[in-house]
C-alpha cells in the first residue's frame, strides 16, 4: 500500500461458493416432486429448478465448518496481526435467518464466528466505514 507508506497484505476471500450445501439428485427431486405435488405453476418450477440447480464449485459440510473457524480464528488473533486487511465477500442472504425450502447456509451456522463478529467485528463506537465491518451493497 504505497499510497499509505506502509507496507501491508490485502486478503480478499470469496466465501459465496461455501454458502451452498452439495444437494444430491435425490434431494433436488424430491423437492421438485414436493412443488409440482402443492400446484406450482411452470414459471414456479423452473425458478426452483434454476434454485437447485448444482454450483460449479461446491464445499462439503466439514470444510465449511473449517472456513468458518478459520475466519474465527482469525479474528481471535486478530491483535497479534499488523497491517493487514481481511475482506469476506457473501451474499446478502448469507446474513438472513434460514429459509424455506432446501436448506441454505448462513451466517447462523457457527454460533463462535457470529459472536465474534458481532463483538468484536463490529464497532460500536464507530460510523461506517470507519468501523471494522462495512456492508457493501
Amino acid at each position: 500500500m504505497p499510497e499509505a507508506g506502509y507496507a501491508a497484505l490485502v486478503v480478499v476471500l470469496d466465501f459465496r461458493p461455501y454458502e451452498a450445501p452439495r444437494l444430491s439428485q435425490t434431494v433436488r427431486n424430491r423437492q421438485i416432486a414436493q412443488a409440482v405435488r402443492q400446484g406450482a405453476s411452470p414459471p414456479e418450477l423452473d425458478r426452483l429448478q434454476a434454485e437447485l440447480a448444482p454450483p460449479r464449485v461446491t464445499y462439503s459440510d466439514r470444510e465449511y465448518l473449517q472456513m468458518l473457524s478459520l475466519l474465527r480464528t482469525f479474528i481471535d488473533s486478530i491483535g497479534d496481526i499488523k497491517r493487514t486487511l481481511l475482506t469476506v465477500m457473501t451474499s446478502p442472504e448469507y446474513h438472513l435467518p434460514h429459509g424455506a425450502g432446501f436448506r441454505q447456509r448462513s451466517i447462523n451456522d457457527y454460533d463462535a464466528l457470529q459472536t465474534r463478529i458481532g463483538q468484536e467485528v463490529y464497532d460500536t463506537r464507530r460510523p461506517n466505514p470507519c468501523a471494522a465491518l462495512s456492508h457493501l451493497g
